[in-house]
């Protein structure tokens, strides 16, 4: 996974709403809770080769304080006990599928058990209060045991992860394996500054002990409350609900006296609330073989961090692995945290130091997170992180050791060493954003971050950089990559300038200033983006060509949004949405804006974007979202260019506005996904319908006419790229599919048979560029072809209707010369594969494709939005980069 994250990150934010939280952590606990992830489990690939099966007993363990704690018993089959073992410790369920069956086909007995008060254990369940005193005496009653060697050890997630933190002062277990969790209780309710974690302290409590009360006797209750909650929007609420001593009353209806007593006993320092329950592990002495495992975007990420600094401190022998996940992100993550926990417990419990379990005779099953790490640095090198942009890397501290050095952009976008030639309109881009913007948020510098996605996240550990130096460090490690190896500067130079200039309408003044008091600077600003993208490109926009540039990528546009007109939006919906408290507040605050001269004033700048038709009233838009908003906008300037172009014009704008269309913007240049510079330039040009010459001329290759704009390059007969792209594009799915084990065959001859005596020809056809054995039950054969989006045949319908020329392209295959019947004859399918010159698929292709990435990404434990992202990248890359080159743009670029 060494690919950046934009795709995943804005899928991030997206979850990061009321609804979003509900539903992610209902994925993970919910499915957890219904046994659902079990029968998951069994349609993935696990990644780890089982070398048994296991049986599973109902048994009471351990009884505390005339308390029965029960649990379920997994103890392996065919293989001679007695066994290392595992325990877990859950008020979620033990039914719920967290490790123990990966950990019992690898010859460990598990015991999975209900912690004190939860389901089948007996008791009252007060959170922390019992865990370290229950998870003591179920480790001594473990190694009581016919079936326990004498070698324990502990692990979990989340809740899970605070019971085995639990079990490590007193229970003197042999490893630990505490995952996206942390010890320290307190400083995980209650952030630096005092605020309490909403995240945690919401959700937690609303899945807990709201959505999974009843699950015991009823095992739908949960799925009824979700659905009940989201119709109610329970937890958007409860997350702007103020004062914060009523949330308890939303989400479960009542007074809760545990969270009660616990708000009230923050900043009490005479109150025992904390008694016991602060801290599950004080580190007073060296703690067993630990193994930490967080993600950068999880809220227990500092806490584990500073367990981890402080078991090296006490000598322990620690590790560290954090990686791109989020706390509700555990079902995507899952393969990492297996198999670096059987890692764990393989060297501590088994005295086995091969990875994961895994056998050296099978190399070609390395751990995710060790995939470029040799035996040596995986024991040597205990720190595993994963650097946005560049993927897993591995060190021996953590921080890990840095160097310092001063770069400077230069005239022609490279760095120097000396501050000599310095790109003067980079460098009043930067003053101009200090200038709008009055602090240096961090909350903003955190989306800079994650939009550029280009910054190691592991700097995100340090204070905050004011926004001139965060702006260069990204320059630097964007035009400066590992090995020295640079990518074309375009590329990287137009990803900067989208996340830098893209984002300003995130800005506090965009949020919280009129729009007419600073237009002026906004439109200031602005023209400094288009100059900067001038200054690197070459290209010299007009005003509709900038003004495409300014929109979305799925509107044929650049993202580099005007800050001048996306100003007014962003006021109208800051103000809106803050109306609630800012009347909490003050009592004096106007409950109605819809007089307000400021309101009135950004909405009139607002309308005035729109057509009379799509005009809004501040009510209407004062409710909105301002994606709502900034999409209306969006689509005002993409119907305007639309009713103003020509035909061919109109297919270019559609076809460039797909996900294929526009893939190559969103990859960061690296490896398979890099572009040359001419050919990016190149291809800007035409996404913006930048003319390339004055008048129309002739094709220098097949004589035909050479249109100003050159759309003729890609229908061009002559020169032997038809061909040439075909096998490119055959190549490459053909690797896709063999990194999943499809056993992909090119070319395959015979497939068809001969119809008659006489018949010599069916026998010589290849119909199958890419042959695979197997594909959705039946034996397939890819036919692959690469087609203009301006084919005269689908001229009218592809102005209006994406990939309409792929899609009839597709047909033509299938009719021609009876290809399809023919295969169907054999009882083989036949599937053409068509794409458009930019990149674009046929419907039917893109979704083969999907398949193909998403069996990747679950065979490797990657992403699957990220593996499709990557496939369609490099596709859209190779395509477009195989259409001869635009003769006038590859001079101007030049």
């Amino acid at each position: 996974m060494d690919q950046e994250r934009s795709r995943w990150w804005s899928r991030f934010r997206n979850q990061h709403t009321a609804s979003g939280y509900m539903l992610q952590a209902a994925k993970v606990v919910g499915s957890e809770a219904l046994g659902l992830s079990e029968r998951f489990l069994k349609h993935r690939e696990q990644g780890v080769k089982p070398r048994c099966d296991f049986s599973v007993t109902s048994i009471d363990t351990a009884v505390v304080d005339g308390h029965v704690l029960r649990g379920s018993l997994l103890l392996p089959k065919g293989l001679e006990g007695p066994f290392p073992s595992v325990l877990l410790r859950t008020p979620y369920g033990r039914k719920a599928e967290m490790g123990q069956s990966v950990l019992a086909k690898q010859g460990y007995a598990v015991l999975v058990q209900d912690t004190r008060g939860r389901f089948s254990s007996s008791g009252e369940f007060v959170p922390v209060q019992h865990e370290q005193m229950d998870g003591e005496a179920t480790v001594a009653w473990m190694r009581q045991q016919s079936w326990c060697n004498g070698k324990v050890g502990v692990t979990g997630v989340s809740y899970l992860g605070f019971t085995a933190w639990a079990c490590v002062d007193r229970a003197n277990v042999d490893a630990i394996v505490p995952m996206i969790t942390q010890s320290n209780i307190r400083s995980a309710v209650f952030r630096p500054g005092g605020a309490v974690s909403f995240e945690l302290v919401v959700l937690w409590f609303y899945l807990v002990l709201h959505l999974m009360k009843d699950l015991g006797r009823d095992r739908w209750s949960f799925v009824r409350k979700l659905w009940q909650g989201i119709r109610e929007e329970k937890l958007r609420k409860a997350f702007k609900s103020l004062p914060m001593g009523k949330v308890d009353e939303i989400i479960l209806g009542s007074p809760n006296s545990f969270l009660q007593a616990g708000l009230s006993a923050h900043g009490d320092a005479s109150s025992g609330f904390w008694e016991g329950k602060e801290k599950l592990c004080n580190f007073e002495k060296p703690i067993p073989p630990c193994h930490i495992l967080t993600g950068w975007y999880d809220f227990f990420l500092e806490g584990a961090l500073e367990d981890f600094q402080m078991a090296l401190r006490r000598g322990s022998h620690v590790s560290l692995t954090v990686g791109p996940t989020h706390h509700w992100s555990l079902l995507g993550f899952r393969q990492v945290f297996e198999k670096t926990m059987l890692s764990t417990f393989d060297e501590h419990l088994k005295g086995d130091l091969r990875w994961h379990g895994q056998s050296q005779e099978d190399p070609g099953q390395r751990p995710l997170s060790m995939v470029s790490a040799s035996a040596e640095e995986h024991h040597d090198r205990r720190v595993h992180l994963y650097v946005l942009g560049l993927g897993w890397r591995h060190y021996r501290s953590y921080p890990p050791l840095t160097v310092m050095e001063s770069w400077h952009l230069g005239s022609s976008f490279d760095l120097r060493r000396t501050s000599q030639e310095v790109n003067h309109s980079f460098l009043e881009l930067t003053r101009r954003r200090l200038l709008l913007t009055p602090l240096p948020l961090a909350g903003w510098c955190a989306r800079c971050w994650g939009a550029l996605v280009l910054m190691p996240a592991a700097t995100l550990d340090g204070p905050v950089r004011p926004l001139s130096e965060l702006m260069w460090m990204c320059t630097s490690l964007a035009l400066w990559p590992e090995r020295s190896q640079r990518p074309g500067l375009q590329p990287v130079a137009l990803r900067l300038l989208r996340a830098c200039g893209g984002f300003a309408r995130l800005l506090h003044t965009t949020r919280c200033c009129p729009p007419s008091g600073q237009k002026s600077a906004l439109v200031q600003f602005d023209t400094l983006v288009q100059r900067c993208f001038s200054s690197f490109t070459g290209i010299h926009c007009s005003v509709q060509q900038w003004a495409q540039a300014t929109r979305g990528l799925p509107l044929a546009g650049l993202g580099l949004r005007s800050t001048s007109t996306h100003s007014p939006a962003a006021y109208l919906v800051s103000v809106g949405a803050c109306l609630q408290q800012c009347c909490d507040l003050d009592p004096t605050y106007p409950a109605d804006l819809t007089a307000s001269p400021d309101v009135l004033d950004a909405m009139r700048l607002f309308n005035a974007c729109l057509d009379a038709g799509q005009h809004l009233s501040a009510a209407a838009a004062l409710t909105r979202q301002q994606q709502d908003l900034s999409r209306l906008l969006d689509k005002a300037g993409w119907d305007a260019q639309m009713a103003a172009a020509s035909a061919v014009e109109r297919t270019s704008l559609v076809s460039e506005g797909e996900l294929g269309g526009r893939a190559f913007l969103a990859a960061i240049p690296h490896g398979s996904r890099q572009m040359e510079s001419a050919l990016f330039v190149a291809e800007l040009r035409l996404r913006l319908q930048v003319a390339d010459a004055a008048e129309d001329t002739w094709c220098p290759k097949c004589d035909a006419v050479l249109d100003t704009h050159s759309h003729h390059a890609a229908v061009c007969l002559a020169g032997g790229e038809r061909t040439q792209r075909r096998h490119a594009v055959r190549d490459l799915i053909s690797s896709w599919a063999e990194r999943v084990g499809l056993r992909p065959e090119k070319e395959k001859p015979g497939l068809l048979l001969p119809q008659h005596p006489d018949d010599h020809r069916s026998c010589q056809r290849r119909p199958a560029d890419i042959f695979i054995p197997v594909f959705n039950g039946a034996p397939t054969a890819f036919d692959i072809a690469v087609t203009a989006s301006q084919r005269l045949d689908t001229l009218a319908e592809a102005g209006h209707v994406a990939a309409a020329a792929a899609t009839a392209y597709t047909e033509v295959k299938r009719k021609h010369l009876n290809t399809a019947e023919l295969c169907a004859a054999q009882n083989v399918r036949f599937q053409p594969l068509v794409a458009e010159t930019t990149g674009v698929w046929s419907p039917e292709a893109a979704r083969v494709l999907r398949q193909v990435a998403r069996t990747a990404a679950l065979r490797s434990g990657d992403d699957v939005g990220l593996a499709q992202a990557n496939l369609f990248q490099e596709a859209c890359i190779l395509i477009r980069g195989i259409v001869p080159v635009r003769p006038f743009a590859a001079a101007l670029s030049g």
